[in-house]
């Protein structure tokens, strides 16, 4: 996943904070704490379980202990901390959502001119 960020923008300059939206148990999240060294993240999850797993995995790995939030919270309606995020990550985040529609309203509410936007999902959505 981190290769395709890569190949789909210029990140050389991502430095800054970045959100990962649909965290599930961070296996994205600590991919991208380990490509982008300065940057911190902040990832969200709905479900607790998989919150709880990617913390335990963060305590593990405690060289990241100061880079990277996990937050338990649902979209719409959620309170990500407001930060002028670099990149906004969400992969197979879209075909759990009974509303699609919140994810890209949450995307554009945390960006910025020039926030890098990457969605990925596992097949795309019926209507």
């Amino acid at each position: 996943m981190i290769k395709l960020i890569d190949r789909s923008f210029d990140t050389a300059d991502i430095s800054g904070d970045i959100l990962d939206l649909g965290c599930g148990a961070g296996d994205v999240t600590f991919r991208l704490v380990r490509r982008f060294l300065s940057a911190d993240i902040t990832a969200i999850d709905g479900s607790l379980a998989m919150i709880n797993l990617a913390q335990s995995r963060l305590l593990r790995e405690r060289d990241f202990i100061d880079r990277v939030s996990f937050i338990q919270a649902l979209i719409p309606g959620l309170a990500i901390p407001k930060k002028p995020y670099q990149l906004i990550v969400s992969t197979s985040l879209l075909h759990h959502l009974h509303q699609p529609e919140a994810l890209w309203q949450t995307a554009i509410q945390h960006s910025k001119p020039g926030t890098k936007v990457f969605i990925a999902d596992l097949y795309p959505i019926r209507r």
